[in-house]
């Protein structure tokens, strides 16, 4: 959710820390706050929240992405996929620190109906009375001199005292068991690349309690990125909001023939071991017109409710660098890879 996230808002990079450090308790915007000054998930990328951004993630189910149908998280839950790590998420972009409460239980003078809070971190005042609430955002360039741009996420994990008790989750998350999850993610999130319009760069990262830094666990990056190629990965992505603008503004659906194929080398670097492998893919992605049986299924009004889009995909393996094997086991993606196989040679959006 968080890279699709990104992808939307027009971010190049994402970065995952697992922050284990813990943080001063004494200058707090309320005092029930403390309990999540310890070890969290930041989520950092260089795109920065749209005004539009921020009265979306305001509205708990019921995104604002729905109706467009360019964007990568049109399906997904959102958001909202944060409080199966945490019960206090908070997000600082631009000069907001946005913190979200839904549980009215821990932020002052907040309720179910109305459970965040937005802060100015600009504000003398704010800067003066609670420097230990701004200083778990000290990082990814975050300095509070002037305006931050760019997002930054910050999930306090959810601790076995606060899942005793939560109406969000009972999950209880450790320093370990994100270890692990981030460990396990490389290999969705060198996948992930294939079909995003934006992210060119997933990193895993550990910040170590004491460290001045953190340290790379692993990352993905193409590595044959170019001008050129940001175009290609995006032309039908602007097609298909072209063709949406056109249509709320003249009543009527006329999908173009687009197409755009093109290669992508995905470079998977391990900071532990050292090692590299390279990943050559063959993208060939189609947006169809009318006069296919998808484009006329997507403009017919009786389908208009569904908002259906005739845009696919597929990827297949070149060459490797690895193992040199280039045979795939075939996925579904619905723009990120889904859990289920489709038993054909080659990833399937």
């Amino acid at each position: 959710e968080f890279v699709q996230n990104a992808d939307d808002a027009g971010a190049a990079k994402i970065k995952f820390c697992l922050d284990e450090r813990s943080f001063p308790v004494k200058s707090l915007a309320h005092q029930k706050l403390a309990e999540f000054q310890g070890p969290s998930l930041l989520v950092h990328n260089d795109g920065v929240f749209s005004d539009q951004d921020f009265e979306s993630i305001q509205n708990i189910g019921d995104s604002q992405k729905k109706g467009q149908l360019a964007k990568t998280g049109r399906f997904g839950i959102g958001f909202n996929s944060c409080y199966h790590l945490t019960d206090l998420p908070t997000f600082l972009s631009r000069s907001s620190l946005v913190m979200f409460d839904p549980q009215a239980k821990f932020l002052p003078d907040v309720n179910p109906a109305n459970p965040g809070k937005r802060i100015d971190i600009l504000s003398p005042a704010v800067q003066q009375h609670y420097p230990d609430q701004l200083a778990p955002f000290k990082a990814f360039g975050v300095d509070y001199r002037g305006e931050y741009n760019a997002t930054l996420f910050r999930l306090p994990l959810r601790t076995r005292q606060q899942a005793a008790t939560s109406k969000l989750s009972q999950q209880v998350h450790s320093v370990e068991s994100l270890l692990e999850l981030l460990h396990g993610f490389v290999v969705d999130a060198q996948q992930s690349l294939l079909f995003l319009k934006n992210i060119s760069s997933i990193e895993a990262l550990h910040w170590r309690e004491g460290k001045e830094h953190p340290e790379t666990l692993w990352s993905c990056s193409l590595d044959n990125g170019s001008r050129q190629l940001a175009q290609q990965r995006s032309m039908i992505p602007l097609s298909v909001a072209k063709t949406q603008q056109a249509a709320s503004e003249e009543q009527t659906l006329q999908y173009v023939q687009t197409e755009s194929d093109y290669e992508l080398h995905v470079s998977v670097h391990s900071g532990e071991d050292k090692t590299h492998v390279t990943n050559k893919w063959l993208v060939c992605t189609s947006c169809q017109g009318t006069a296919g049986r998808a484009g006329r299924m997507a403009c017919d009004p009786s389908t208009f409710h569904m908002k259906l889009v005739p845009w696919a995909g597929v990827a297949a393996l070149l060459q490797t660098s690895g193992d040199g094997h280039t045979s795939v086991k075939g996925r579904a993606f619905c723009f990120l890879p889904l859990p289920a196989e489709t038993g054909l040679p080659v990833h399937v959006n």
